[in-house]
């Protein structure tokens, strides 16, 4: 077997040898490819245009410097020179981690397609290249949404174009810290309207149960009674109407939805539509829950995942005692003789 698999490669580089492209060309060729796809429905033109983005500089920038560099010597060096001569998406001073993240992900499916075509061929191909290019590890520390900014997006959303679906998306966000790729899938007969709990489906199509609480069942239901649906129904929970037909809403639509509340209420671009996951979480510690059962409830794998909100809930506190005098400070001016005012 191990004969086998040696001749194989051998074969392979041979190939490879045979049919060597420079960067520059695979580049032509794999922005063709992506063109060909979005034609075919294969990926959707927003996608490649988020491709086009970086690679038509990216291509530049390698005509200019490496033009003649075969695919085989393209490596993280080369990629990181790049980035000090480009902006991020949000045309920032400079390219931030994530938009970095962002861009090696284009880099390594332009060296998968290199690998398809037969112009790249390294042994246990797909693990080298994201071992080549690796991802710059982030730590984000989660935004939990002040209780005043929550009341004026809750408010925002009833003056929307669909304020009953759209309050309704806010507060079960609120109330049960899904995912927004969670919400979207819902459908009606997860909602367990007698039993008072939602059914969420997470990663790896793992389910878990959070509660129903009395409010959000009372939007929930008066949604559901506008759009005269059954409360059993296999229909999707939030819709949205295309070509005249009603549609399981998208993620970027609740993306789209939650970014323009935040901007109507005066806080553009502060928060993003997972800041009412990490703000469920906070809450649920305020009230005394177990870190263990929250971590349940957010279906996180690793309990250290949920521990971050513990140190968000020390912050908040310490902001909070801040506000008020501190009750030990009154006695020591007494003690002291010292005149407060």
């Amino acid at each position: 077997m191990a004969v086998r698999e040696n001749k194989d490669f051998v074969m392979h580089q041979l190939l490879s040898l045979n049919a060597q492209k420079t960067i520059s060309e695979v580049i032509v060729e794999f922005m063709e490819h992506l063109n060909l796809n979005v034609k075919l429905d294969g990926i959707t033109e927003r996608t490649a245009k988020n491709y086009y983005f970086f690679l038509k500089p990216f291509h530049n920038f390698i005509l200019n410097n490496y033009a003649t560099l075969d695919i085989h010597k393209l490596d993280i060096t080369i990629f990181k020179l790049y980035l000090k001569t480009c902006k991020s998406f949000k045309n920032a001073e400079k390219v931030t981690p994530s938009t970095s993240n962002t861009y090696l992900k284009f880099i390594r499916k332009m060296m998968y397609f290199a690998m398809d075509q037969g112009y790249l061929f390294v042994k246990d191909g797909e693990r080298h290249i994201k071992n080549k290019f690796r991802w710059e590890k982030i730590d984000r520390e989660p935004k939990c949404i002040p209780d005043n900014l929550v009341k004026e997006v809750l408010r925002a959303s009833t003056f929307t174009k669909n304020p009953y679906r759209n309050h309704a998306i806010v507060c079960t966000l609120l109330s049960t810290g899904a995912r927004v790729d969670e919400l979207v899938k819902l459908k009606v007969s997860d909602i367990n309207f007698e039993r008072n709990n939602v059914k969420l489906t997470g990663k790896y199509n793992k389910t878990r149960y959070v509660t129903l609480y009395p409010l959000p069942r009372k939007i929930l239901l008066s949604y559901l009674d506008l759009r005269q649906v059954q409360e059993n129904s296999d229909q999707p929970l939030f819709t949205t109407l295309y070509m005249k037909e009603e549609k399981q809403i998208t993620k970027s639509a609740v993306q789209k939805m939650i970014q323009k509340l935040f901007i109507d209420v005066g806080h553009p671009h502060a928060y993003s539509t997972h800041g009412f996951r990490h703000t469920f979480a906070v809450n649920c510690l305020k009230a005394g829950m177990k870190i263990e059962y929250i971590a349940e409830l957010l279906g996180h794998k690793h309990i250290e995942t949920t521990m971050i909100y513990t140190k968000m809930l020390q912050e908040d506190l310490l902001i909070e005692v801040q506000k008020y005098p501190i009750p030990l400070e009154k006695v020591l001016f007494k003690l002291f003789g010292i005149d407060e005012t």
